[in-house]
Order: C-alpha cells, then sequence, then structure tokens
C-alpha cells in the first residue's frame, strides 16, 4: 500500500464558537483497529535514515525539507487512520450533564412514540397516555439534570470565592459565563 503525500498542514486551527467545528471522540472510536490500521499505514511509510547519520551546524542545515516531508507523512498517517476510525461531532453539541439515565429515557420516549405512530397516531387511549407520560419524563429529567449542573457551577463558584482563591474563581467565572470562546477545531 502506497501512501500518497500531501502538504496538509499541523490539522489544528482556532475557530469561533458561532462556526461549524468538529472534535473527535475518541471515547467512542474502535482503538483496536486503529492501532492496527496505524501499524499498518507506519510500516509502508518510508524513513529517511540518512538524516539521523547527518550533522547540521545551526539553521544551516540543508535537510528540513526532508524532514518536513517525513513529519507530513507522519500526519498524513495519523489523521487517515483516526479518520477511518475515530467519530467525528460537532463541537458544543455534546450536553456535560448527558448521563446513561437520560440516554435511556430517551431511547424510550423514541420507541413509545414510533409504537404510536405505527397505530395510527391515537389521540386517546392507553397508548397515547403511555406516549405523554414518556414524553414528560424525559423532558422533566432533561430539566432537572439542566438545572442541577447548573447549581453545581453555582456552587463552585461561591465556594472559590469564599476560599478567596481569585485564580480558581476567575476560571469558573469565564467557564460559566464567557460564551465565546475560542476553540480548538480538527
Amino acid at each position: 500500500m502506497k501512501v500518497d503525500i500531501l502538504n496538509i498542514s499541523d490539522g489544528v486551527s482556532r475557530c469561533n464558537i458561532n462556526t461549524k467545528c468538529n472534535v473527535l471522540r475518541w471515547d467512542k472510536g474502535d482503538l483496536g483497529v486503529y492501532y492496527s490500521l496505524t501499524g499498518q499505514l507506519l510500516q509502508n511509510l518510508f524513513v529517511p535514515y540518512n538524516l539521523l547519520q547527518c550533522k547540521c551546524e545551526g539553521d544551516a542545515c540543508s535537510h528540513k525539507a526532508d524532514i518536513n516531508h517525513f513529519y507530513n507523512d507522519l500526519l498524513l498517517v495519523l489523521n487517515s487512520a483516526t479518520t477511518e476510525t475515530v467519530p467525528m461531532i460537532r463541537c458544543n453539541s455534546s450536553k456535560p450533564y448527558w448521563t446513561a439515565e437520560l440516554q435511556q429515557l430517551r431511547e424510550d420516549s423514541i420507541q413509545v412514540c414510533k409504537a404510536w405512530s405505527a397505530a395510527g397516531k391515537p389521540t386517546q387511549g392507553w397508548l397515547n397516555k403511555i406516549r405523554f407520560h414518556a414524553k414528560y419524563k424525559y423532558k422533566a429529567a432533561i430539566k432537572n439534570a439542566t438545572l442541577s449542573f447548573e447549581w453545581d457551577l453555582d456552587d463552585d463558584l461561591s465556594y472559590c470565592y469564599l476560599q478567596k482563591d481569585m485564580n480558581k474563581f476567575c476560571k469558573k467565572w469565564k467557564q460559566r459565563f464567557y460564551k465565546k470562546v475560542q476553540l480548538l477545531c480538527i
């Protein structure tokens, strides 16, 4: 397998919160396949061993182009393996308060809604009551989780303020109230 070389940058750029950007979800990726694919791609990579034996004097190094070329090859291999095995999601799309319980309530609500829809969308009866119950239980759980998360942040702010730890207080304050932050995008 031959790896074609592209002139790629470092793969990381800064973006404003209003622009679309993606983050890698390493916790959802198949790391075994990633390691295997990375190993296969790296075995096919040309390693310039002559660079190990050369000595450069300060800025007068004639091997910068070879080093940059090898670096870009490495980035290409790692980015290719990552693209194949690790899913990407939009920045700020995952909720910090999301739990397995909320996921289960969401799935239950979807299943009941599908059953209600398959039954002809009745406006009365036991199936409609079950649908409303699942929907409102899910909505209430989201609201409670959101409020709990907000209260925890407020408690952290209060604790830092009372302890007179201004560095942590400022970090928490900015985390809580500043929405236009610079994010790393891939």
